[in-house]
């Protein structure tokens, strides 16, 4: 079986932001670091950061692969906070 890393730059996209951000990373994290979210520890400002959770993000990043065996396995590595867990995908 072989293996190899999705780790880097991801296109993280919702109904309201669309930005490039880094896996592993959150969506939190990518957003306080744009700019396009206050500190969710300042004030009341908690509030407006659970709010931006009842979007749905999607991350998607291009890759080539050369097939050397019949399996790959896709590991995550990091914490997401809609997807948790990437398993395996089996090419045929």
């Amino acid at each position: 079986m072989e293996k190899f890393t999705l780790n880097g730059q991801w296109h993280i996209n919702s109904k309201t932001y669309d930005v490039i951000g880094e896996v592993p990373g959150s969506v939190y994290a990518t957003l306080l670091a744009n700019g396009l979210m206050e500190d969710p520890f300042y004030r009341d400002n908690e509030a407006k950061a659970l709010a931006i959770m009842d979007e749905a993000f999607v991350f998607t990043r291009e890759f080539e692969y050369t097939k050397k065996s019949d399996s790959i396995s896709c590991e995550e590595t990091g914490e997401y906070s809609t997807r948790k867990d990437i398993t395996a995908i089996q090419s045929r």
